[in-house]
This record gives C-alpha cells, sequence and structure tokens, in this order.
C-alpha cells in the first residue's frame, strides 16, 4: 500500500523571499521519501515539489533495479551439492 501526506503552508514572514512551502512524504513498502520545495507562489512550490519526488522516485527504482541486477545468483556447484 501507499500512504501519502503533504502540506502547502504560507509562512508570514516579510523577510521571505520565497514564503510558500509544500512538503510530502510517501510511504511505499520497505521506503519512505519525503521532500519539501518553497518558492514565491504556491504553483511554483508545487512544481518543485512535484520535480524533486519524481527524481527521487527514479533513483529509488534505479537503486532497486541495481541491487537485483548485482545479486549473486545461485552456483551450479551450489545447487549439486544439495
Amino acid at each position: 500500500p501507499l500512504h501519502v501526506r503533504g502540506s502547502l503552508e504560507r509562512l508570514h514572514d516579510p523577510a521571505l523571499t520565497r514564503p510558500i512551502v509544500a512538503k510530502a512524504s510517501l510511504a511505499l513498502p520497505g521506503h519512505a521519501v519525503h521532500a519539501h520545495a518553497a518558492a514565491a507562489t504556491a504553483a511554483e512550490a508545487v512544481d518543485l515539489l512535484e520535480a524533486r519526488l519524481r527524481r527521487d522516485l527514479f533513483e529509488l527504482s534505479e537503486r532497486q533495479d541495481s541491487a537485483r541486477r548485482t545479486r549473486r545468483p545461485w552456483s551450479t556447484a551450489s545447487r549439486l551439492r544439495r
């Protein structure tokens, strides 16, 4: 199952040039992905957040694929000894 939690908030500090903060957490089986982004507008913050989540999910997928490719299959010799 996939669990998602997100938020979008405006920070009320006039000194901030990027007062809108978007956050998201994805709970995947065996993994969690967290990202946040700050921007001048809500649309920009959400777009940045989406790009970061896509990047992080792609990198997670690549790591899993790499781990699958590097696992050692049972050697023929070990199967014959059984």
